[in-house]
């Protein structure tokens, strides 16, 4: 029983040296402001390069770059933040659903993946 106990304590002293999650990012103006490159897009195994800039506003406003063959920047575009949700009005009509967001990518779900890294398109 000594020997039970002896081992309990040792489980409960490594589960308290375990790195703590790191906080999970939220989809806020905060987080969406600035430059953002949409990378590609994922169907499936099926890959497709967009490489877009995108540039995010505070007040839900946003511009983008019209084409990956053009370094026109076109604005006026909105956007709207709900939850789980990011409207991008009128590019993409309806919802597209959060999949995932870390401090750095963004990735929507539109029927398809897709990516968006924080920064300029290079």
């Amino acid at each position: 029983m000594k020997r039970f106990y002896l081992l309990f304590s040792a489980v409960i002293l490594s589960l308290a040296y375990l790195p703590t999650p790191m906080m999970a990012v939220e989809l806020t103006e905060d987080y969406l402001q600035g430059a953002w490159c949409f990378t590609h897009s994922l169907a499936g195994k099926e890959r497709s390069e967009e490489m877009r800039n995108y540039i995010f506003d505070k007040g839900g406003t946003y511009s983008h770059q019209t084409s990956s063959m053009s370094n026109r920047i076109k604005g006026g575009f909105t956007y709207q933040i709900l939850p789980d949700t990011l409207k991008l009005k009128p590019e993409f009509p309806g919802e597209l659903k959060i999949k995932s967001l870390s401090e750095n990518q963004m990735v929507l779900d539109y029927f398809v993946d897709l990516y968006f890294m924080r920064g300029e398109c290079k």
